[in-house]
């Protein structure tokens, strides 16, 4: 998968910052996605086998993703709201990767009518979980999460020399 742009703002999936960031997963039962687009981190963690098989896949936009299906069988579902996988996946030894839309890729149109995600509910479900998260976002978003869970900001050679960053915000 190509790194896309759209006015200004390139949006990489996590397929060039895969490997950065499995190393940042912590030991777990279940790993969930509920933005898992094209599952670059999952298909990571099972390679180097920081991760097992008894995981849930899961992106709202079922068209681009049909394909993950066939790949993943039972653990990919699609169309499921975010705040529905946390809720019915958390327990204290779920591991959670959250890739939500991120607000800067959203004002620029990149994904369309799959952007109407609230940023500020999102922090109040992260709040609420049991198990351990790792989410990522853009790094405007520093002060929203910062102050109530620990952050990092990743940076990964891009297309062209572009240095693309990433804020990684965790509860462990």
């Amino acid at each position: 998968m190509a790194l896309s742009c759209k006015n200004g703002v390139c949006i990489a999936g996590k397929r060039l910052s895969r490997k950065k960031l499995n190393a940042l997963i912590p030991k777990h039962d279940k790993f969930i996605e509920a933005f898992a687009g094209n599952a670059w981190v999952y298909r990571e963690c099972l390679k180097t086998g920081n991760c097992s098989d008894n995981a849930v896949l899961n992106d709202i936009n079922c068209k681009t993703t049909s394909h993950l299906k066939k790949e993943f069988g039972s653990r990919y579902q699609c169309g499921k709201d975010y705040k529905e996988i946390i809720k019915k996946h958390d327990g204290k030894n779920s591991f959670f990767f959250l890739d939500p839309p991120y607000p800067n890729a959203c004002k620029s149109g990149y994904y369309g009518k799959y952007c109407d995600l609230d940023h500020d509910e999102l922090l109040k479900v992260i709040k609420k979980i049991k198990g351990k998260f790792m989410l990522t976002t853009s790094t405007d978003q520093r002060p929203k999460f910062c102050k109530d869970f620990k952050c990092k900001i990743i940076t990964t050679s891009g297309m062209y020399g572009r240095k693309l960053k990433d804020l990684v915000i965790k509860n462990y």
